[in-house]
């Protein structure tokens, strides 16, 4: 029954979706779904205990695309037990996964431990030093890069560094992607002027994919134009709003 709700986007498990619920939350014009696939390594993503396969992700990336619905997804790094090499494979994996789904964004995030959970008692037992009570709990929401290393021990400063680098080449990654693979048709002297924006997501992918943020000047500058026309485009629009 329509009751006059409409939901930009919902949240949902890759392993839930079918083009009729996506013709159905279409009705509702429903154009983006969030689906959180959490780790992109084979292991992790087994020690997750996420009830769906590498196999279903990407079948379903596929239907997603195909019904030309948005999709986003998100990836945690620094889990408990986590290899270097295994965050690393975590990332490549992810990021192509855009071969079946261009227009897929990506999040990450660092993990932070919660108690009573698998993971929350996993982290202990690698000597995470839980705090004493509610409050030290609540100190600790949000990105937590300095006690990383309490429980990963190759997470060292340099290591730390790059992983609050990668914050910023995740963000300007899923700006260029939602530029340039829009579910939309362009005239082709606007594709043209697409192209140094496609050059400069092809540098993001490979700073992601090698993990290599050395010198990271031009994502900062990116990131930086982008907020500045961002919020030029504001001010036109409240403008323009306040003329009418």
């Amino acid at each position: 029954k329509q009751v006059g709700i409409e939901l930009p986007f919902i949240r949902i498990r890759f392993s839930s979706i079918d083009i009729d619920m996506l013709k159905e939350l279409k009705r509702f014009n429903v154009n983006s779904v969030a689906c959180g696939l959490e780790s992109g390594s084979k292991r992790i993503f087994k020690l997750m205990n996420k009830g769906q396969s590498f196999e279903t992700v990407e079948k379903k990336l596929k239907v997603l695309d195909d019904e030309k619905m948005a999709v986003n997804t998100c990836i945690i790094l620094g889990n408990p037990t986590e290899r270097k090499e295994e965050m690393i494979e975590s990332v490549r994996y992810t990021l192509g996964l855009r071969k079946i789904n261009k227009s897929l964004n990506i999040a990450s995030f660092v993990y932070q431990p919660i108690p009573s959970t698998v993971f929350g008692n996993l982290v202990e037992k690698e000597g995470f030093k839980k705090p004493d009570n509610i409050g030290g709990w609540v100190t600790m929401t949000g990105e937590n890069h300095d006690i990383l290393n309490q429980w990963l021990p190759w997470y060292t400063k340099k290591e730390k560094k790059f992983m609050l680098r990668r914050y910023d080449y995740f963000a300007a990654s899923s700006i260029l992607v939602g530029i340039l693979y829009r579910k939309e048709k362009r005239p082709m002297y606007v594709s043209l002027l697409y192209l140094p924006l496609r050059l400069f997501e092809r540098i993001t992918y490979y700073r992601l994919y090698y993990w290599n943020f050395t010198f990271p000047l031009e994502v900062k500058l990116f990131l930086k134009a982008f907020k500045a026309l961002s919020c030029l485009k504001n001010i036109i629009s409240t403008n323009l709003t306040a003329t009418k």
